[in-house]
Formats: C-alpha cells, sequence, structure tokens
C-alpha cells in the first residue's frame, strides 16, 4: 500500500531557560502522498505515543515509519 507515518520537527518550546522541548508533526500518508491524519507530539515518548496510536489503528496500511530530524 506504501502508507507511511512521518514525524517532523516542527518547533522547540522554550519551557525554562534551561529546559527545551521539541514538538513533531507525526502523520499518516497514503501512497498517492495525501495526509490522512496529522497530530502534534510533545517530545521523544508522546511522539511514541502518537506513532503507536496510529500505528494501531492504520497498521494494515502502513509500511514504513520515517522519523525526520
Amino acid at each position: 500500500m506504501d502508507w507511511k507515518i512521518i514525524s517532523k520537527l516542527i518547533d522547540v518550546a522554550e519551557l525554562s531557560q534551561t529546559d527545551h522541548q521539541n514538538i513533531y508533526l507525526v502523520y499518516v500518508q497514503d501512497g498517492t502522498g495525501n495526509n490522512i491524519v496529522a497530530e502534534e507530539a510533545y517530545g521523544l515518548n508522546h511522539r511514541h505515543e502518537i506513532t503507536k496510536k496510529l500505528l494501531e489503528t492504520y497498521g494494515e496500511y502502513i509500511d514504513k515509519v520515517e522519523h525526520e530530524e
């Protein structure tokens, strides 16, 4: 099916002067390049949770997971 889950770094939140957190856009893309669904993730642990949730929902279609930094 050539569907994939892609995550891209879209922003960095400054929680304090010494603490920053990456914000990711995690989305499912079909074989023709259309985006099916997207969610924001706050930090790596949340990105992992969202990726897992999307795999549970769309797993039968997903061929690849790409984490772009």
